[in-house]
Parts: structure tokens; sequence; C-alpha cells
């Protein structure tokens, strides 16, 4: 497991190398999905393109925490996140590939929904990742004929906000397309600002509550 965050730390870092020190009480973006679904990817996308920051957080930081597939850890680790962050989440962008809307990602909404509270799906956006050229050029040919009912209740319980990963051997980070994508979802992230998380105690599991450790795959990027 540490190596595996310690491969995490090592992706993202290509960039923060040149790079101030980190800021402790950054808020945080948490990427959440399956294992391939596009998370790494995202965050690298979302870290070499702050060029033109279009969320405007008061301390000019963000930090974007990747989690571990959707296993029971996963909200293990968001309420580590939450316990130490004390600008707590901006934002949790949910990675998964345009196909049918599993029942695994579906438990895992219900999980977080329970774990923090209903209200935590206002700060929950879809992300759409291995989208073709098609999909990722024509987002609204994308809604109207790929989304199937579970798909369409899903983005409409969190508010409809949703965004799509551009694919960067389509089109690279010069790329009209690539640049549009990437401003939407930012824009989506913007649109609220969540104070705290704040997590029912009780349900927190004692090792969660006590954790020494808990930088695991944390990264974060100045946002000039």
């Amino acid at each position: 497991m540490e190596d595996q965050r310690r491969q995490k730390e090592i992706t993202y870092n290509i960039y923060l190398s040149l790079n101030p020190p980190l800021v402790a009480n950054a808020p945080v973006i948490h990427l959440v999905g399956k294992t391939g679904a596009g998370k790494s990817t995202l965050g690298n996308l979302l870290l070499k393109t702050s060029e033109n920051p279009t969320f405007p957080v008061s301390d000019n930081f963000v930090r974007i925490f990747d989690t571990d597939g959707l296993a029971e850890d996963t909200l293990e680790e968001i309420a580590r996140t939450i316990q130490k962050c004390t600008h707590g989440i901006k934002a949790i962008l949910f990675v998964f590939e345009a196909k049918r809307f599993t029942k695994e990602q579906k438990n895992t909404i219900n999980g977080i929904k329970i774990f923090l509270g209903e209200g935590s799906l206002q700060y929950m956006i879809p992300v759409f990742s291995h989208c073709n050229k098609k999909l990722t050029k024509d987002p609204k040919y994308f809604r109207k004929s790929c989304w199937n009912d579970p798909i369409k209740a899903f983005v409409n319980s969190v508010g409809n906000r949703w965004a799509v990963s551009p694919n960067v051997e389509d089109f690279p980070s010069d790329n009209r397309v690539h640049k549009q994508c990437l401003k939407e979802l930012k824009k989506n992230i913007s649109f609220q600002y969540m104070e705290y998380i704040q997590t029912n105690s009780s349900r927190r599991p004692e090792r969660t509550r006590n954790c020494k450790n808990c930088e695991g795959s944390e990264t974060a990027k100045r946002i000039r």
C-alpha cells in the first residue's frame, strides 16, 4: 500500500518540483472512481493547466487527493482528509468511463452520502473519461444519445453538474476542445465551496480518527 501511495506522489510531483512548498490548510479536491477510470490522468490535467485560474481560493493553493479504487478504504481516506484539512473539501470528482453506470459505482455514492451526509452530493461532480472524439467534441450529443436512466438520475442528483475528461492523444493541451473541457470542469468546481464536511464521529473507524500518517497520495500545485 505504501509503495502505491509513493508511486502516486511520484506521478504528480513531476509538476510540483518547481513550485513553492505546500500549504497544509489548502482546500481539497478529491478524486474518486474505479482503478483505471482515469483519476490520475485527470489529476495531472488539472495540475498542468492552471495558468489561467478559474477556481477562486483565497490562499491560491489547491490540493488534490487520489483514492485507491472504490474499496471501503476510500471512505476512510476521504474522512482522514476532512479531519486534517481546515479548509475542508472543495469538490469530489467522481471519475468513471463513458459506459454504463455500474452497481459498484452506485454503492460507492450511497456510501459517501451515508458517511458524509446527503449534503455532500452538492459538491460531487461526475467526470466522464475515455470518451471518443465525437462525444468529447459535442457534450450535448453525448448527454442526449448516450446516457441511460441511472446516469441521468445520478447527474440530476448532484445538481446537473458534470464534465468530460479529454483524451490527450486526441486533444493535446493546446487544443480548443481540451481547453473547453477543463474550463467547464473548473467552472463546476468553483460553483460551490464546502467550508467543511462534518462527519458523524461515531461512524468513523477508530483507525481513521487516530491516524498518525495521513499524507497518503496528497499533492498540490500553486494556482498562479
